[in-house]
């Protein structure tokens, strides 16, 4: 009796692994996969996604072509559009990218710039046009290969990049109060809770 129970278990256990399984296989099978943006030459990378209040994406990314890098900007809004936001640099290191959106929706970016020198910049959407670049790190091959970015409760930017100062490589921490017209950056082994009070 005991060894029969024992083998109808095995059996149930079976079918349920197998149940689990199917389900997962046709889940994996059911992607929805889009094409965004299309060109026959050139290159694209350096994706950033976020979704906004109606779970439709928004997407920043590099492209080149020639060895002239723009920053693009793709959204959906049932159907796919997308626009080139500003010039990268001349070459194929141009990237990353990190997009947040504002609690309006309007959507923010950091992108890396190489040209005569590396530089990390800024630029958001006003909900009519986009701003003009910003500077983050605003100096001479000062890095922001590597970028990530957010925004608080009052849309200001947060970001954090890989800097580089021509001897050093830090990681630093910048953030822009709205009213000096510029970003303040702080390497984080000198951060103080001091630092971010009144912003």
């Amino acid at each position: 009796m005991k060894r029969d129970m024992k083998k109808i278990l095995l059996v149930l256990l079976c079918v349920f692994s197998l149940s689990i399984l199917t389900a997962l296989n046709t889940f994996a099978l059911n992607w929805d996969i889009q094409d965004v943006y299309c060109q026959s030459y050139g290159s694209l990378g350096s994706p950033s996604i976020n979704l906004d209040s109606f779970a439709n994406p928004h997407i920043s990314f590099i492209q080149g072509e020639h060895r002239s890098f723009g920053l693009m900007y793709a959204s959906f809004d049932g159907s796919w559009s997308s626009e080139r936001v500003s010039y990268a640099g001349y070459y194929s290191n141009s990237g990353d990218t990190s997009l947040a959106l504002d609690s309006f929706d309007n959507p923010h970016i950091t992108y890396h710039y190489a040209y005569n020198y590396y530089d990390l910049k800024y630029i958001k959407h006003n909900g009519f046009s986009w701003d003009a670049p910003m500077d983050v790190s605003g100096g001479f091959n000062s890095g922001g290969v590597s970028n990530s970015l957010v925004l608080d409760a009052f849309n200001r930017p947060h970001i954090i990049y890989a800097g580089w100062d021509g001897y050093d490589r830090d990681l630093e921490y910048a953030f822009y109060d709205g009213n000096s017209g510029h970003f303040h950056t702080i390497t984080p082994s000198r951060l103080k809770i001091d630092n971010l009070r009144g912003l």
